[in-house]
């Protein structure tokens, strides 16, 4: 015991320079920005050695490309818009599309009229303008809401699928809602031109904060999926999947996806991306888990990110899984929170524990097609800074992935945008996961009271705790993803953990017990 507890205090003194986190995660790229509404946006990987970045500042809208060092390559301006429409502007960021082109979409307004634009942006990064033989003044936009109730999907024929609301009188009792009348459907050829103009899905719901219906492709690129909340006299969000084909015909109906008890799976926070590789669809969400207390009664801890897979056919769930739990919020489905390797490697992200409205670490989980974790990452930042995910990751052809951040000062709300690189080799094992400057276990809550939960995919792993003198408080084989150690009769403090895999250290970290 005294050899472990002479190691202890030197494994102290150095926990934060091998662990947590003077290494840091390897920055690609930051911009800081005078405009307190500016941000970086989306990231795509042009080739192997170039990447393109969308960004806005002081209401113009910019493309830059980079260069595998994060060094910027060109830059171009798209567009500007006046203050006063910041709410009259709809559009998608740049993306790869089922039809092997690169662009997005604007939707503008003159007076109440909206007309929709495609850009494309070649490989030289020069923008090409294609108007659409289109105009609405039945657009429901709320300028309440961040959120745009607008989707796009390109097939694989170059055929545009055009989805918005349809707004209506009638309101729900709560604030918060407002009942919206109809999907509208239009869908283009890759002229522009309307093919089919049609409105489906009446009585329609719609949370003023977030959309309440998602836009998949099948697997072929040809038809469409549409996750819609269509039952609102239900007491939770029940949503199900319509498979439309390439005519917008119905031809199939799956109720109630979400084949578990929590509402929120798909719900408006959830982002759910499909898979080329294998047609299936992934999800990540929040939602709420109740967990046994050591020593008795039950307890909620609420916003635990939840991930889930449908089958290609049928969109059938075939297998969720738990990623980080935490009893603050987590950032739940933020967009573009799921992409995907080469081989159908499945990549997800989102930021857990919050301080004010930020979340203040990042979790990442790198799984297999059918949820299998290969390994979870984790980044607790030291105080005086904090990452804030923002979401948006980007998975590199060489299996190096981008993760789209706030840096954040603990004093003030002043922050840069920032771009970190994690690379491949951090998902091949502890000490490379270390050197990219995450960790393979955390504790958590931090600082906690009656319960530690030490989290951690490794396998024929331990976990010990020691007080500041070196005694052993507790000590059991790690079976499940979480272990929930009961600290109620432990004295206020400090504490040491440490997880070990084949009786070699992994992680080290404090826990400090309040009151």
């Amino acid at each position: 015991m005294k050899n472990k507890l002479s190691l202890l205090h030197i494994g102290l003194l150095l926990l934060f320079a091998k662990v947590s986190f003077a290494q840091e995660l390897q920055h690609f790229y930051s911009k800081e920005f005078q405009d307190p509404h500016g941000y970086i946006d989306n990231m795509i990987y042009l080739d192997q050695d170039r990447i393109l970045v969308w960004t806005y500042e002081d209401f113009e809208c910019y493309l830059t490309v980079l260069d595998n060092d994060g060094s910027m390559i060109d830059s171009i301006h798209v567009y500007s818009f006046a203050p006063q429409d910041e709410f009259r502007i709809r559009n998608t960021t740049p993306e790869y599309f089922a039809d092997g082109t690169i662009g997005f979409f604007l939707l503008t307004f003159t007076g109440d009229t909206a007309h929709m634009q495609r850009i494309n942006i070649k490989e030289d990064l020069s923008l090409t303008y294609q108007d659409y033989f289109w105009e609405s003044t039945d657009v429901a936009l709320q300028e309440s809401s961040p959120t745009n109730p607008i989707n796009w999907l390109v097939n694989k024929d170059g055929s545009v699928l055009f989805t918005y609301l349809v707004e209506d009188s009638k309101e729900h009792p709560t604030d918060d809602k407002a009942r919206l009348d109809a999907l509208q459907l239009v869908k283009f050829n890759d002229k522009g031109v309307i093919m089919i103009d049609t409105v489906m899905f009446h009585d329609f719901d719609y949370f003023n904060n977030y959309p309440r219906y998602h836009l998949l492709p099948t697997p072929d690129s040809l038809g469409y999926r549409l996750i819609l909340s269509g039952r609102p006299d239900l007491q939770f969000d029940i949503f199900d999947c319509y498979t439309l084909d390439a005519n917008l015909n119905i031809v199939a109906v799956n109720q109630n996806i979400d084949q578990l008890s929590y509402p929120l799976l798909c719900g408006c926070n959830a982002f759910l991306r499909m898979n080329p590789y294998n047609g299936k669809t992934y999800s990540i969400s929040s939602s709420d888990e109740i967990i046994p207390h050591p020593s008795g009664p039950e307890y909620t801890h609420t916003q635990d990110a939840l991930m889930s897979v449908f089958d290609a056919n049928n969109f059938e769930q075939l297998n969720y899984i738990w990623g980080i739990t935490t009893p603050t919020y987590t950032t739940g489905g933020y967009e573009k929170s799921i992409d995907f390797d080469d081989e159908g490697g499945v990549y997800m992200v989102t930021g857990m524990d919050q301080n004010y409205f930020f979340s203040t670490s990042l979790y990442f989980v790198y799984l297999d097609e059918d949820l299998n974790k290969h390994c979870e990452l984790y980044l607790r930042p030291d105080y005086g800074f904090e990452y804030c995910y923002t979401g948006g990751i980007c998975v590199g052809p060489n299996g190096d992935v981008l993760i789209r951040c706030n840096h954040v000062t603990s004093n003030s709300f002043d922050y840069k945008q920032c771009i970190f690189r994690i690379p491949s080799s951090a998902f091949d094992g502890i000490e490379e996961a270390h050197d990219a400057g995450l960790a393979v276990a955390t504790a958590y809550p931090n600082p906690g009271k009656d319960v530690l939960n030490i989290r951690t995919a490794l396998q024929n792993a331990r976990v010990e705790v020691y007080d500041p003198n070196g005694r052993l408080m507790h000590s059991q084989i790690i079976m499940e993803n979480t272990t929930n150690i009961n600290t109620e009769a432990w004295p206020v403090g400090m504490y040491i953990w440490e997880v070990t895999v084949n009786d070699k250290e992994a992680e080290t970290g404090k826990w400090i017990k309040e009151h």
